[in-house]
């Protein structure tokens, strides 16, 4: 069983008192909170996200037709349940766990979040995210009861031990696989847990911080190449599912089980999700509605095939594709449907192009599978 006793923490408190030099007390050291970007980001994922993970963790805001996905992944997060939510490869996934978590404790929605990812490295990743939205600069502004004990402590645990707020202990702690916010008294987020583990990690079983459970747990990509295409390994991975991580729970309270993933073929893992009465599904597929005209697309294919032979047998990169693409734009993108306008690779022209681009790249049943 994976423990963190109430005693490593709290038990101790008096005799590291005296032991240890108490750090002046922070709540004298707190900056001006800017109240309007908090009040705006709060109540929005996607607000959140712009305001406190561009910069830290993302490079760039998340385009605004991806905020019902981002509205989605927080109402299901909020309620009890097993959600599977699959979104197209690239569209950031990882990034976008990486915020949720924060974001539901600062709103007082979870008290405890686990994040499972497929391996530990994976794990670490997110976690190193999670973190490093706390150390942002804005967040450390907006939230600094939470980013200045941290910041002074500098991942020292026993600098962690001295400080205080108002005379009393913080209760905080951080290592390399799990994460305990300030306990500071009226505050929704007090004392707020955070623990990432690999899938196959021996300690998910019966996860335990100081006699809490998990009250969210989310699994991100957790399904591996290995196990694509291995219908014994995909039945092993839905009975560690089913019997360790949805028996972390408590049995009173019960909890969520968030899990994003992309699909990879037909039997994979998130078929299997997909299939089971217990699950919830929602696809967010890269193209919802293709183009009318194929005829027109055939025609934009032998042009793009022919650019990419002669580059392949010497020639110079040309843009005959994308100029046939804008001759002919109108006809092509007729009746096409897209996830968002912004998802396209650089030297491509619209985010129809780059899907039907992977669409004759991968074939039709890779792209209908890993982006449908």
């Amino acid at each position: 069983m994976s423990e963190i006793k109430d005693s490593q923490i709290k038990a101790k408190d008096s005799y590291r008192a005296k032991k240890y030099n108490v750090e002046p007390d922070i709540a004298s050291a707190l900056p001006q909170v800017n109240a309007k970007r908090r009040a705006k980001a709060l109540p929005s994922l996607y607000e959140f996200v712009c305001a406190y993970c561009v910069g830290v963790i993302c490079d760039y805001k998340p385009p605004k037709e991806l905020r019902p996905l981002l509205d989605e992944m927080v109402a299901v997060a909020r309620s009890n349940g097993r959600y599977q939510i699959q979104m197209p490869r690239g569209i950031g996934k990882t990034t976008f766990v990486s915020a949720l978590a924060p974001f539901l404790v600062v709103n007082g929605d979870s008290a405890f979040v686990e994040v499972v990812a497929s391996s530990e490295p994976a794990a670490s990743t997110i976690f190193d995210k999670m973190v490093g939205v706390f150390e942002g600069e804005a967040f450390a502004q907006d939230f600094p009861q939470i980013a200045v004990p941290f910041k002074k402590a500098d991942r020292n645990s026993i600098k962690m031990m001295r400080l205080t707020y108002n005379g009393e202990p913080l209760h905080m702690e951080q290592t390399a696989d799990h994460l305990i916010l300030p306990d500071i008294e009226g505050e929704k987020w007090a004392g707020a847990k955070f623990i990432i583990w690999g899938f196959t990690s021996s300690n998910l079983r019966g996860v335990n911080i100081m006699g809490k459970r998990p009250d969210l747990i989310v699994l991100d990509d957790i399904q591996t190449d290995k196990m694509v295409g291995n219908p014994r390994l995909v039945t092993e991975a839905m009975t560690r599912i089913n019997s360790t991580i949805l028996g972390q729970f408590s049995h009173k309270k019960g909890g969520t089980v968030l899990m994003t993933a992309t699909p990879q073929r037909s039997g994979d893992l998130t078929a299997v999700i997909r299939e089971d009465p217990s699950w919830i599904t929602r696809i967010y597929p890269l193209m919802p509605k293709m183009p009318d005209n194929r005829a027109a697309w055939d025609e934009y294919a032998a042009v793009l095939r022919a650019e990419t032979d002669a580059l392949a047998a010497g020639g110079r990169p040309s843009k005959t594709a994308n100029a046939y693409y804008k001759a002919h734009r109108a006809a092509l993108d007729a009746g096409a449907e897209v996830l968002s306008a912004s998802i396209r690779e650089r030297g491509e022209v619209s985010a129809v192009q780059h899907a039907m681009n992977l669409l004759l790249r991968l074939g039709p049943d890779t792209f209908s599978t890993e982006y449908q």
